[in-house]
Formats: C-alpha cells, sequence, structure tokens
C-alpha cells in the first residue's frame, strides 16, 4: 500500500491568506522568529525534534474537507501519512487495533505514531501493552501515559518515549489557537533541551485540518 500509494498521490496545499499570514509571522519586522544569531542556531540543531500531527486519521468530518469523497476508509491511513509526518492513536483506537502491525504497511518508514495508553492494572498488563507497542518498531515515537499511571514510564524500554499530560513536550493544540501563539510555542520548543520529540497534536473532533496544516507549514517557514 504504501509504495503505490505514494506513487499515484502528490498532495498540493492551497493556503491563500493564510500562506501570507504565516509568512508574516515568521518573517515580519519585529516578528522575526530567529531573535538572535545563537536561538537559530539552536533551532536549526532541534529540527528533526519537533513532530507535528492530529489525533486520530479517521474522522469522518474529513471526509469533505480532507480526504476525497471517494476515498475508501481503509485508505484514510495511507493518504493522511503521505502529507503528514505523525499521528496519536487514540485510547480506544488503540484498545480496538487487532493488527498492528499493518499500520506499518500504510505508511513510509518515516512516519510516526504516538499511543494514548489505557490503564492497566498489572505486571501482565503493561507486559501486553509494550509487546503490542514493539510491533510498530521504530516508527512507534512514543506513548502519553494515562493521567492515573503518569509515574510509569520508569516501567518501559529505553526505546519508547513516554510523556505525561502537562509535560513541556506535549503541545495540545485547541481549535481557535492564534498563529503568533503557535509561532511562540514552535520558537520555544526549538530550543528545549530535551531528549524526546517535542509533539504538537491538534485535537478536537475533528481535529482542525486547516489548523493542523497551517501548523505544518508554519514549522517549514521556520
Amino acid at each position: 500500500m504504501k509504495t503505490a500509494f505514494a506513487e499515484s498521490f502528490t498532495p498540493v496545499f492551497v493556503f491563500g491568506a493564510g500562506l501570507l499570514k504565516l509568512q508574516d509571522i515568521v518573517h515580519g519586522g519585529r516578528l522575526s522568529v530567529f531573535d538572535d544569531e545563537a536561538n537559530a542556531e539552536s533551532m536549526a540543531e532541534n529540527l528533526n525534534q519537533v513532530l507535528i500531527g492530529a489525533r486520530g486519521w479517521s474522522h469522518p468530518g474529513w471526509q469533505s474537507n480532507f480526504y476525497p469523497e471517494d476515498l475508501p476508509e481503509d485508505w484514510r491511513l495511507a493518504y493522511y501519512a503521505n502529507i503528514f509526518s505523525m499521528v496519536v492513536i487514540p485510547e480506544p483506537v488503540w484498545a480496538q487495533l487487532s493488527d498492528i502491525a499493518a499500520l506499518r504497511d500504510e505508511c513510509a518508514d518515516e512516519f510516526r505514531f504516538v499511543v494514548e495508553l489505557p490503564l492497566w492494572r498489572n505486571a501482565a498488563g503493561l507486559f501486553a501493552q509494550v509487546e503490542r507497542l514493539q510491533q510498530l518498531g521504530e516508527q512507534c515515537a512514543g506513548v502519553i501515559l494515562h493521567p492515573e499511571q503518569a509515574n510509569a514510564g520508569d516501567d518501559f524500554p529505553a526505546n519508547i518515549p513516554c510523556y505525561r499530560e502537562g509535560a513541556a513536550a506535549l503541545i495540545k493544540i485547541q481549535a481557535g489557537v492564534s498563529l503568533k501563539t503557535l509561532r511562540a510555542q514552535m520558537e520555544k520548543a526549538l530550543q528545549m533541551q530535551t531528549t524526546l520529540p517535542v509533539l504538537f497534536i491538534v485535537e478536537g473532533e475533528p481535529p482542525d485540518i486547516e489548523l493542523l496544516r497551517n501548523t505544518q507549514t508554519l514549522f517549514e517557514l521556520l
């Protein structure tokens, strides 16, 4: 799926006035993202430490304004992954997945998954979750721990990054956020000293696809 789809589909972005606003925010006068040369160098070193994506990909509300009307539901992930670099698998979806490894076949090797983990009650439950996560291989960019198990990160293998609600490296974006605020958050993220990639997650039901596009474009313009 990943090869055939990637060869047959080329995304085209049309932002119109929205792109002008992004350019103004990044490059316009006193709003320049690079306040000094040191900050610019720090950001350049951390460009690969930011992942941007939505919470979930199979949203019926995207069928008219993102996915083509005739796109089969089974092709949604491949379509999404050809445009964006990361997606969060919501807890209810993760709990119902029966063939986790099949997700990798839908995406390029560079695509990343972040998993919202459900509560586990004992060591066996934790082992089962880790075993499922390992089916994603290197495409697993980490897990978002359930608030009640926010201190359980030490129980995970070192190659599975753990994120906690409210952590600086976990930035959830809600509809209505201004581009200026997004720019400031990205500027801060690019200067952050962290061993974890910083996650920018657009939430909502469905997530605002235009906000997701603008977030990605803003990052690319930095």
